[in-house]
């Protein structure tokens, strides 16, 4: 018996989820949601770099978000970076490779823990003029609302876009055929579970499937909420329940990791014979039980309702299909 599992990450970070999937004896098809643009953050840096203190701090979110302010010609030569704090041991990673000065790094990879860690640290600093904040354009606004809200000044920047990619009409049936979607499929390999890194990217890719050049029966739209969806983050994980998703895993932690351990286990857990290849000894510990339950929509909604503001996209988008 073989698994299938669909990633959607963006293309410069597509091939670190596929090989790490495979080394557990898992098929991988690629279908990248997003491209990332990093063009952004150009002219805002060269024109903050005449404002920079010693005592002011960079603080970068993301891996994406050190390879965009890297990418400017002029960084290392012309522009003095602050120092920096970052999320998380990957960006940390990619920060130090890229040449910043990253003198804080948060135990965890979420900006709740960055907030109260990085404040907390300040408080035993001398206390900095300003905090440049660099992220992507689809971040919310908790972590610089929370900045905010302390003694400091903080200034929020874009350094990089995430962009939907626009499907062929090809693609998406290409797509919909691997899903088990199509009515007549020529495949004999399906995606047996899905797998999302950002609510853009989810976004993305129900609405390429429900292409209004397709007609989506109850049948249909009833396979694509049942298909296994891992996610990484709560923010994505509600997404997924606004589709209409009903088996929703969450990752325990915001990384590729984590989200490979959160496959892992609903494999496991709903096939009891199936061998795992390589080292995945740690993966139940490592996993949050956030599994959507399967039932009813008052299930859903109850759910959802620890969204501020969420609706149930699931019922509005079906209405607009023709079943």
């Amino acid at each position: 018996m073989s698994i299938t599992v669909l990633n959607t990450r963006p293309n410069n970070s597509l091939k670190e989820l596929t090989l790490k999937l495979e080394a557990h004896g898992l098929r991988v098809f690629e279908s990248p949601m997003l491209s990332i643009d990093f063009d952004t953050a150009k002219v805002a840096l060269t024109n903050l770099s005449l404002r920079f203190k010693k005592s002011d701090w960079l603080v970068l979110t993301s891996a994406n978000g050190a390879r965009s302010l890297a990418n400017i010609e002029a960084y290392k030569s012309q522009i003095s970076i602050p120092k920096t704090a970052v999320i998380g041991d990957k960006t940390a990673k990619v920060a130090h490779e890229l040449g910043f000065k990253v003198a804080f790094v948060s135990s965890s990879p979420n900006s709740v823990s960055f907030s109260n860690e990085f404040l907390s640290f300040l408080d035993t600093q001398k206390t900095p003029s300003s905090i440049y904040l660099f992220r992507a354009d689809t971040a919310t606004d908790e972590l610089p609302d929370a900045l905010k809200a302390s003694k400091y000044n903080v200034y929020s920047h874009v350094a990089y876009h995430n962009k939907a990619i626009k499907m062929t009409e090809l693609e998406i049936r290409q797509l919909s055929d691997r899903l088990g979607l199509s009515a007549v499929s020529s495949l004999h390999t399906k995606v047996d579970i899905l797998t999302v890194t950002s609510s853009s990217a989810l976004n993305n890719l129900v609405e390429s499937l429900y292409s209004k050049k397709h007609h989506w029966s109850k049948d249909l739209v009833i396979r694509l909420q049942n298909i296994p969806l891992c996610v990484i983050g709560p923010k994505t994980m509600k997404t997924a329940l606004e589709h209409g998703f009903k088996k929703v895993i969450k990752a325990k932690d915001a990384n590729i990791n984590s989200l490979v351990d959160a496959v892992l286990y609903y494999i496991v857990s709903t096939n009891e014979n199936y061998q795992i290849i390589g080292n995945a000894n740690s993966y139940l510990s490592n996993t949050d039980k956030h599994i959507c339950p399967s039932g009813n929509n008052e299930e859903i909604d109850q759910a959802l309702s620890t969204c501020s503001g969420a609706k149930s996209l699931s019922h509005k988008k079906y209405n607009s299909i023709t079943i």
